[in-house]
């Protein structure tokens, strides 16, 4: 009798063994399945960064879109099982148009990424230069230059510029770094 019932436990264990792993396989063949679609990666990018896509290109893990914006063309990677922005890079810099624009892109000439203008430090290719969110910030609101500082939150790169106005009032202007947008102003007493 005893044996019978050793048996019967081991079959139960078996069988218990044999659901759990089960269970485990098909949650992560849900969980593979559920990826970010081409229209949610596209509608996430014009969401974040405001411009007219130009491409998207799939491979299996990352969806690759060409936006174009008043700065330049950018190249972003979104992953597809989760949705996150991987890489962002400026493939070609815009050429200015007014001489305003003109004077702040260095005469208007069309810098390739990753190669520096004459006289200047290499930066980033990827975003708007410190100087740009300055004079950007300057136009919105007149006064001194406190603190510039640039942050990142869910994928999104901006500029947070703080100026001391003249009427003795702080400024806070968000500025996004890669389309030179300004996405808030706020103040402090």
């Amino acid at each position: 009798m005893e044996s019978f019932n050793w048996k019967k436990m081991s079959v139960g264990f078996v069988v218990i063994f044999a659901v759990v792993m089960l269970t485990w396989l098909l949650l992560r063949l849900m969980a593979s399945e559920q990826t970010v679609s081409a229209e949610e990666a596209k509608n996430k990018v014009q969401e974040l960064y405001k411009g007219k896509i130009v491409n998207i290109e799939e491979t299996a893990e990352v969806y690759q879109i060409t936006i174009k914006l008043d700065t330049g063309e950018y190249e972003v990677e979104i992953a597809r099982d989760t949705g996150d922005i991987g890489k962002l890079n400026r493939v070609s810099k815009t050429v200015a148009n007014t001489p305003e624009e003109q004077s702040r892109e260095g005469g208007g000439e069309v810098v390739p990424p990753d190669s520096p203008s004459e006289g200047q430090k290499e930066q980033p290719t990827n975003h708007i230069s410190k100087e740009e969110a300055i004079s950007i910030a300057l136009s919105q609101v007149k006064g001194e230059i406190d603190d510039v500082d640039i942050e990142q939150s869910n994928g999104l790169i901006y500029y947070l510029v703080e100026i001391e106005a003249n009427d003795e009032k702080e400024a806070t202007v968000q500025i996004n770094a890669i389309s030179g947008e300004v996405m808030s102003i706020t103040w402090d007493d």
